[in-house]
């Protein structure tokens, strides 16, 4: 039922928008709820809205020891499933800003080059 009101609402609030970018954070030393995390992003990244959206993770907490490399994060998220996707896993760290211009610059340029369709 949850599932069928989120629809309605996105619908409602968005239309028919197709979304040129997502950001999923990773919390890449939470081992325990990485199979989670992987269900939701394919759920999100798979939906008919996203179909044109580019897709960067950042793997945060990096400064972690023993946090899952760029490479655990990919493998465990299955991103290599996801076809005809363009994406860019990021280690990053939120309390010293690494990777976050890195990531963010990677969607600035992978968007801007991208073919824009006309909206009707």
């Amino acid at each position: 039922m949850s599932g069928m009101l989120v629809d309605r609402t996105k619908s409602a609030l968005f239309g028919d928008i197709i979304f040129l970018g997502l950001i999923f954070v990773i919390d890449s030393n939470d081992r325990a709820r990485i199979d989670e995390a992987r269900q939701e992003l394919h759920r999100i990244i798979l939906d008919r809205e996203m179909k044109e959206a580019l897709l960067l993770v950042f793997a945060n907490k990096q400064d972690i020891p023993g946090a899952m490399t760029p490479q655990e994060v990919t493998d465990k998220l299955q991103l290599t499933q996801l076809k005809d996707k363009v994406w860019f896993v990021v280690p990053s760290c939120a309390t010293t800003g690494e990777g976050l211009f890195e990531g963010l610059g990677w969607l600035s340029n992978n968007v801007k080059s991208q073919p824009q369709k006309q909206i009707k």
